[in-house]
C-alpha cells in the first residue's frame, strides 16, 4: 500500500501560508504540526474517495487526535479499530497508521462496522 496523502488538504495549506503574512508565525507552527502529522498517517485511495466525497474536514486537531488514537489502540494491541471523533467514524489499522476509510454523522445511521476489534472515543 503506498502513501496517498488528500490533495485538497496539501493546496489548503498552501493557500493558508499565502493569504497573509502577519498570520505567517501560525502557518508555519501548522504546517510543521501538519507536516508531522501526515508523515504518520496513510490515507487509503477508499478513505479519501469518502473524505473528498463526503466533505469531511481534517483540521489539525483532528489529525493529532487520530494520531493519539492509533498509539493508544496499538498499546492494547489492536488490529483494525473504529476510531469516533466529532461525529465522525473512521476505520484505521493502528499499526501501519492507515485510515481505511471516514463516515460521517449523516451516512452513520444504521451501518454495521465488520471486522474490528476495538473502537476508541476521542
Amino acid at each position: 500500500m503506498s502513501k496517498i496523502i488528500n490533495p485538497m488538504l496539501i493546496n489548503s495549506l498552501t493557500r493558508n501560508q499565502n493569504t497573509n503574512k502577519l498570520k505567517q508565525t501560525s502557518d508555519n507552527n501548522f504546517s510543521k504540526v501538519f507536516s508531522h502529522e501526515l508523515n504518520h498517517l496513510v490515507f487509503s485511495k477508499h478513505a479519501i474517495n469518502r473524505i473528498e466525497h463526503r466533505g469531511i474536514e481534517l483540521s489539525e486537531e483532528t489529525l493529532c487526535k487520530i494520531n493519539t488514537a492509533m498509539d493508544k489502540l496499538v498499546s492494547k494491541g489492536s488490529r483494525d479499530s473504529l476510531v469516533f471523533i466529532d461525529d465522525v467514524a473512521y476505520v484505521v489499522n493502528p499499526k501501519n497508521k492507515v485510515i481505511i476509510t471516514a463516515v460521517d454523522k449523516e451516512n452513520l445511521k444504521e451501518n454495521v462496522f465488520t471486522g474490528i476489534d476495538s473502537a476508541i472515543f476521542m
